[in-house]
């Protein structure tokens, strides 16, 4: 570790401590940030204020693990909501219709999450491409491969 970097790990962690509120986040974030500085290290000699550098690579980090969580948090709602919808509105008749239902469901876990969350919000809640990628604070062009790629691996298990 660079010894500039060591002399910062403990006001890092404070700094981490502070933006999660939670020792173990604060230690992955702390973490991740003098991961990401180390492997730009070569360049770090011509960084006027590494201080200001770290820190703001761990400020980053955490924008990017609260994006990520808020996202989970807002698919895991909706989820949620049609689990429910789907009890309330539809039970299968059939053992035959609920063996398959077992099946899809499934099917849907095994997808990575991204194409799942794609999937779920294009089928569900009928929403374009454009809306998806709102939705989820994605590109609209990653949200089209996501969908192609779920629909093409629902197809092959299905329809073969």
């Amino acid at each position: 570790m660079s010894h500039a970097f060591e002399e910062l790990v403990p006001d890092l962690r404070k700094f981490a401590r502070r933006l999660t509120g939670n020792d173990d986040l604060a230690d992955e974030l702390a973490q991740e940030s003098l991961t990401r500085a180390l492997q730009r290290d070569a360049a770090a000699d011509a960084i006027a204020n590494p201080r200001a550098w770290l820190f703001q690579i761990a400020a980053n980090v955490f924008k990017q693990w609260w994006r990520k969580r808020q996202r989970e948090a807002r698919v895991e709602t909706v989820l949620r909501h049609q689990a429910i919808d789907r009890c309330q509105v539809w039970q299968p008749d059939t053992l035959a219709q609920r063996e398959h239902l077992q099946q899809v469901w499934t099917f849907l876990q095994s997808l990575p999450d991204r194409q799942r969350d794609v999937l779920l919000l294009s089928i569900r809640e009928s929403l374009s491409p454009a809306e998806i990628a709102q939705r989820l604070g994605l590109h609209v062009g990653n949200v089209r491969s996501h969908l192609c790629e779920a629909r093409a691996k629902l197809r092959a298990r299905f329809m073969s």
